[in-house]
């Protein structure tokens, strides 16, 4: 339904909840059986409708199928799904813009050596250095150590490992996720 433009109305009130607002929830499943209501190209329609415009096939449900697709975690793990593939695109972003503030401070290479990176274990902090390096090779407006000054600004030397603390923040929740779904294919 999210892949193709089909939106349960959800209501926001109206729940007391614990642990993921079962009532609210249950809209969205609602949709996926042809009740209920839903967004489809922004417009408000029936749940079976939009599902019909959007060429999906309603689902019919069979014991504890209902109870588990109105649980919360699901929408938890969807949330936490959707943050961890924005943070990755984030973290590829963060390193262009710092490649591209490095060419326009003219600013120092040398720091992104990778020499200078692999003595520590940082596997982040190793895969930033390497990312400035490829985007900032040939640039025309960089520097070597002494050409222009001694040393460029700590916030310059230190993209890697701050970049780098991200990156590997990212790939451990990636880690976490990647065991969790191969713990419940082997409980299913």
């Amino acid at each position: 339904m999210l892949n193709k433009g089909v939106h349960p109305v959800i209501y926001e009130k109206g729940s007391l909840g614990a642990s993921g607002d079962l009532a609210p929830l249950s809209h969205m499943v609602l949709v996926m059986i042809g009740e209920g209501e839903a967004y489809y190209n922004g417009e408000r329609l029936s749940g079976k409708e939009a599902l019909k415009r959007a060429g999906i096939k309603e689902i019919e449900l069979v014991e504890k199928e209902g109870l588990a697709l109105i649980n919360g975690t699901q929408v938890m793990t969807a949330i936490g799904t959707l943050a961890l593939y924005d943070a990755a695109l984030l973290s590829k972003a963060a390193d262009i813009v710092a490649s591209l503030t490095v060419e326009a401070l003219r600013g120092i290479t040398d720091a992104y050596y990778y020499k200078v990176h692999n003595v520590r274990p940082q596997i982040g902090q190793q895969k930033c250095a390497q990312n400035l390096t490829r985007l900032l090779e040939g640039s025309m407006l960089t520097t070597k150590q002494g050409e222009l000054r001694v040393q460029d600004a700590y916030t310059l030397r230190c993209i890697p490992q701050v970049h780098g603390a991200s990156k590997d923040a990212i790939d451990y929740v990636k880690r976490l996720l990647k065991l969790r779904l191969i713990q419940q294919q082997i409980i299913h």
